[in-house]
């Protein structure tokens, strides 16, 4: 599946080009994102993004204008009452001479003054306002290719329209440590405005961005529900939502973090959220971002577009973690330890691999190693009962801190218990402990 996103345009001729694609002619196309959308057949869904400043244009309505009398009237009723339009533009496109050859539109906002109207926006609301979108489509229809076609629009539309993509390539990689992260394409035709030509190239080329195993929050957006509360006052959701957030949040810490510093128990008996709640929750934040945006469309409400992103990356990430991990075991009662050397600590089937970590399969393989040879040596019998490791394996402090936590890739002495059933070893947290642990993960974020 392909989705195209090109700047719509409305001026008074709307004159047609003929486009040339992979050296076939598309003739009659007033976008060169029609002839691509012909050219990809049903397999691409064709996005034209709208600023709402596109009517104030007094060329539309003079003597010159080719534009349609009923179109040009309805944009003469904007003059004079622009309160009607603007709470509610959507209604105005849908008369505009593309709504019926693009598969849908989305509107933008605009900055600066046009026929005395004053519209105030922000840039980082015109790219949220794109990438919003973006997210959404993904979220319900996964496509696999995104087309960005610059070769209409200014360049401040462009400039948004072209960050926007370079989130959402984040954003799909994050969640898609396979190699199953949407590829994107820029595309532009040779300049049409002062040519002479009757017939304009289109050019195709990929954009690639680098994605680095790096958590977009830190700490302090955990702490005290920071994070949490800075989207919740701006979306307006209730405190169940935030407590959500939150959680989600705090789970996907704690996971990213054990992957990060190699504490894979931690991986195994913490809470780890469902996918699809997560995915939920991404829809309702840009759902709601949007709907924020869309409240005033002559002054938008200046967005944190930094918080924004924090949040969504680190969802989206969330759901990429969830499907590396879903190749281990639950636990009842501990862990086998093989299984997690077999998870973690083996360099064939290591789920480090896929985030490139391979200093960490050798540290957890041999920390894990350790581990068994001193379980060997424990002379007195385990009668099927837990046994705190520091009785196993002699230590020289008596107190856990975080140092020692990952020096031993979780599994400090004082945290951890050991069961022996047979040729199996099971390791665990001691249940008081979780707490302090959660503590020094969050802190190595």
């Amino acid at each position: 599946m392909r989705v195209i996103y090109q700047i719509g345009r409305l001026d008074s001729q709307m004159k047609s080009f003929t486009f040339i694609y992979n050296d076939k002619e598309y003739k009659d196309k007033q976008l060169s994102s029609f002839a691509l959308k012909e050219h990809f057949g049903n397999s691409a869904k064709l996005i034209l993004i709208y600023p709402v400043s596109l009517p104030f244009n007094r060329t539309l309505i003079d003597n010159k204008s080719s534009l349609d009398d009923n179109f040009k009237q309805r944009i003469k009723d904007i003059w004079k009452n622009n309160e009607e339009y603007l709470n509610n533009p959507k209604e105005f496109f849908k008369l505009h001479p593309h709504f019926n050859l693009a598969d849908d539109f989305i509107i933008i906002h605009s900055i600066g003054e046009y026929e005395g109207v004053k519209f105030v926006s922000s840039y980082n609301d015109i790219v949220l306002g794109i990438l919003f979108d973006m997210i959404d489509r993904y979220m319900e229809n996964r496509f696999n290719e995104l087309y960005i076609d610059i070769s209409s629009g200014l360049n401040i539309y462009i400039s948004a329209l072209l960050e926007a993509a370079r989130h959402l390539y984040v954003f799909t990689k994050l969640q898609s440590w396979n190699g199953n992260e949407v590829e994107i394409y820029k595309v532009f035709s040779e300049p049409i405005i002062g040519s002479s030509a009757s017939e304009f190239r289109t050019f195709k080329e990929e954009m690639k961005f680098k994605t680095f195993f790096s958590s977009p929050i830190k700490k302090e957006d955990i702490d005290n529900y920071s994070l949490a509360r800075r989207i919740i006052k701006i979306i307006e959701k209730n405190n169940e939502f935030k407590t959500k957030l939150q959680n989600c949040l705090e789970n996907f810490a704690l996971h990213f973090s054990a992957l990060k510093n190699a504490t894979p128990l931690v991986n195994y008996e913490f809470e780890k959220d469902k996918e699809e709640d997560i995915k939920d929750l991404i829809k309702k934040i840009v759902i709601s971002g949007r709907e924020k945006l869309n409240n005033n469309w002559k002054k938008s409400p200046s967005l944190p577009k930094d918080d924004f992103l924090k949040v969504l990356l680190s969802l989206s990430f969330y759901i990429g973690i969830l499907k590396i991990l879903n190749v281990i075991k639950l636990p009842n009662n501990g862990v086998d330890i093989k299984e997690i050397k077999k998870r973690f600590g083996s360099k064939k089937s290591s789920i480090y691999k896929k985030f490139a970590h391979h200093l960490n399969i050798i540290f957890v393989g041999n920390e894990i190693s350790n581990l068994e040879n001193h379980i060997k040596n424990y002379k007195k019998n385990f009668n099927r009962e837990w046994i705190p490791l520091n009785e196993i394996v002699p230590r020289t402090h008596s107190q856990s801190d975080q140092r020692h936590f990952f020096a031993h890739a979780g599994f400090e002495s004082v945290l951890v218990e050991i069961n022996k059933c047979v040729d199996k070893i099971y390791v665990r947290y001691k249940e008081d402990v979780k707490e302090k642990i959660k503590r020094y993960l969050i802190n190595a974020l």
